[in-house]
């Protein structure tokens, strides 16, 4: 299964070690998933992380950080970016997540993002909170 991770969840993963967002990145660190990421996304991760207010609050160290980057970098399904989407129109940031869905052929996204959710699905790609990903998935045995 090939997910998409909003920015939002993985912003969530490297400040909330236990939360949803970061066991649903465990899970794609140890197989049972794919994990799908554009340059956009990467891009706007690391804006937001080093916002001080986030980067002082949270206690994160700029290797930390670049640690998670070169770790997605090099592990995840890293699409070129090149399908564009005008798919929320309440908020066009969003439509990065659901142009890397659609790139990289995605079984699902997953956002904490209310204009995201509430589309509920974009061309057949369920859109879910993190915690409703992880009660539907059983992983292979």
């Amino acid at each position: 299964m090939r997910v998409v991770l909003d920015t939002n969840q993985h912003i969530s993963a490297i400040i909330r070690p236990n939360g949803h967002p970061a066991q649903i990145v465990r899970l794609w660190r140890i197989g049972l998933i794919e994990l799908a990421v554009s340059p956009f996304i990467l891009a706007e991760f690391e804006r937001v992380v080093h916002r001080p207010r986030i980067q002082q609050k949270h206690n994160l160290s700029d290797a930390d950080i670049a640690e998670y980057l070169e770790i997605l970098r090099t592990f995840a399904v890293l699409v070129r970016g090149t399908v564009t989407v005008n798919a929320v129109p309440d908020d066009p940031d969003d439509d990065i997540i659901i142009a890397c869905a659609i790139e990289s052929e995605a079984d699902m996204i997953i956002s904490g993002d209310q204009h995201l959710l509430s589309l509920g699905s974009y061309q057949g790609i369920p859109i879910v909170k993190a915690a409703e990903f992880l009660s539907g998935y059983i992983p292979p045995h």
